[in-house]
């Protein structure tokens, strides 16, 4: 199943952030993760949240994601973000193929917050 990666991010400083994005591309490729958004238009169209850039990556599975996060590249790619971005990022499971259009699937009592 694939998990997602999505980010809010902050830039503070162009150029540091550069070096990230380009050692960030390396580190997703390695892991077998793809860019489905990188920046562009956004529109708000419920609510207060306006994350000024926002990122979402697809790995194909939560093992890919989790060595994607415990790998050395990624580990320098977010040394270098430090002082360049604030960056809010969550994981998040994505839905089985065959289920996407089962109002149930993904639907469990621990992952609903009410």
């Amino acid at each position: 199943m694939p998990v997602y990666l999505i980010a809010d991010i902050n830039v503070i400083n162009r150029e540091r952030y550069e070096a990230y994005r380009r050692l960030m591309r390396s580190a997703i490729r390695a892991h077998k993760g793809q860019y489905l958004v990188r920046g562009g238009a956004l529109q708000v169209i419920e609510g207060a949240w306006q994350p000024p850039r926002l990122v979402m990556i697809e790995f194909p599975s939560r093992d890919l994601a989790d060595k994607f996060l415990a790998s050395p590249e990624y580990a320098d790619a977010r040394d270098t973000a430090a002082n360049a971005t604030m960056i809010d990022m969550i994981l998040v499971e994505g839905v089985e193929k065959s289920k996407a259009f089962d109002d149930d699937a993904g639907i469990t009592w621990s992952n609903l917050r009410i």
